[in-house]
């Protein structure tokens, strides 16, 4: 099995796009930091989209819906932590 940490990112706007692609400065507001720590296995039948749907789901229970937030994850798969330890080891993660 291969282990690997993945990047999920979600919409841009148009203006903050065009901004960026005319290389003109924007200012933004400084945004607010969530974390999620998911840890264990996923059962047998569960799929990558169960989790995404469920994780909306945390998310939009604690207001972070309609908002400017940075979102953290740390996703663990494998049995213990061994990869989130592992991680830490090569300092990716404090």
């Amino acid at each position: 099995m291969i282990y690997g940490p993945g990047v999920a990112g979600w919409g841009v706007g148009g203006i903050e796009a065009e901004v960026a692609m005319l290389g003109q400065p924007m200012s933004m507001v400084q945004p607010g930091v969530v974390g999620l720590k998911l840890l264990g296995k996923l059962r047998d039948g569960v799929t990558a989209t169960d989790l995404v749907l469920i994780v909306t789901q945390m998310l939009r229970k604690h207001g972070v819906v309609g908002k400017f937030e940075r979102v953290y994850f740390i996703l663990e798969y494998a049995p213990k932590g061994d990869v989130y330890k592992e991680l830490q080891k090569c300092k990716y993660f404090i």
